[in-house]
């Protein structure tokens, strides 16, 4: 046996030595690069959520047109939900994404002043949110603007009493006429 063919102490040190540094260094750049994409995937996540929230309000919109041409142009006076789940059968629909529990059916509220208000009454503004995003546990929940869940730099996603669904800066929350027959401060 030659001596060339074994290799010696110092560099078989020097190659265990250069592997565990490039092992280190491979890892720490998994490291870094997941924590770069962490607020890549909260965005994508928050975005599907919103998007998820526009298409149930869509259709909250169009079931609350319907449950008014059948009922002579009112809101409903109570269990809303129950009421136009006759028209939006999907099951969890009244869930708003990312905030209620499994089992519960809130997420969303109707406004209070509107409870079997006439829907299309001269009187009542067409900017008169009718459903809108909010902390209610409970299906069926009633409330007011102290109930909206905001975001203050996102707009936020409301039904309007003109059908409509639109997205309303928080600097303009304050704009809508929140009580059912008056008329919009703008």
């Amino acid at each position: 046996m030659s001596s060339d063919s074994q290799p010696q102490a110092p560099q078989l040190a020097s190659v265990k030595f250069v592997a565990l540094s490039l092992a280190l260094i491979l890892g720490l750049g998994l490291i870094i690069a997941l924590a770069m994409m962490i607020p890549v995937i909260q965005s994508s996540r928050m975005s599907g959520q919103e998007s998820r929230t526009m298409t149930q309000l869509r259709a909250m919109a169009q079931a609350a047109l319907l449950y008014s041409e059948v009922h002579d142009h009112r809101h409903p006076e109570a269990d809303w939900m129950d009421r136009y789940r006759l028209y939006v059968r999907e099951p969890g629909f009244y869930l708003r994404p990312g905030v209620a529990a499994e089992g519960d059916r809130g997420g969303f509220s109707f406004n209070e002043t509107a409870k079997g208000a006439p829907s299309r009454d001269p009187e009542n503004s067409p900017f008169t949110p009718i459903i809108f995003p909010s902390l209610a546990p409970t299906a069926n929940a009633y409330g007011r603007r102290a109930d909206l869940v905001t975001s203050p730099d996102r707009p936020t996603p409301l039904v309007l009493a003109d059908g409509m669904v639109r997205r309303v800066e928080p600097a303009d929350l304050d704009r809508l006429s929140w009580d059912a027959g008056t008329k919009s401060a703008e």
